[in-house]
């Protein structure tokens, strides 16, 4: 059966009228859900930046610990600048300091490095005797200089040591090379 259009006998207004109030709750139902998201955007956003600001991470680490190993960094930059603006009677500081620390391993830690015209001398420690002997026949100077270690000290389980390097005419006894 076909469909027969009789017209329609409501003016143009009145037809745009109906039609609003025909559609009107389905605009309602966009604007409140547009409404709802905002606000459930605008809550989830609120509620994260506040869990962010009042969860800031917690420093891991220790405060001594940290300032000490700065003050150490920065006295040890403080030594190597002064060492690398002198040269003393012609002695390259930066090139005895890298033979010093080149063969340096894990079991020993320097605690004063002495670099004068006569003789270079390098205070360390270590708990393995064994890897201060292996570090004095790996040291790399050139053929005038002689190399001993001298003044042992055992504090504890530490063994303190010296290292001096001389000129060959001027050392009494030969060191390891």
């Amino acid at each position: 059966m076909l469909k027969i259009s009789y017209g329609n006998f409501l003016k143009k207004s009145e037809q745009q009228l109906s039609a609003y109030e025909y559609n009107k709750p389905l605009y309602l139902l966009v604007c409140k859900c547009f409404f709802v998201l905002a606000l459930a955007a605008f809550v989830v956003g609120a509620v994260s930046l506040g869990y962010l600001h009042l969860n800031r991470p917690v420093k891991s680490y220790d405060t001594s610990t940290y300032e000490n190993a700065l003050r150490q960094t920065n006295n040890l930059a403080k030594s190597v600048a002064i060492y690398k603006d002198t040269r003393p009677n012609g002695i390259d500081v930066c090139a005895v300091m890298e033979a010093f620390v080149r063969e340096q391993n894990k079991d020993i830690d320097f605690k004063k490095i002495s670099i004068t015209p006569k003789k270079y001398v390098l205070t360390a420690w270590t708990k393995n005797m064994g890897a201060a002997n292996n570090y004095i026949k790996n040291l790399v100077f050139d053929d005038s200089k002689t190399i001993q270690i001298s003044t042992v000290k055992v504090v504890e389980d530490t063994t303190e040591f010296l290292v001096t390097v001389t000129d060959k005419g001027k050392a009494g006894v030969k060191g390891a090379k």
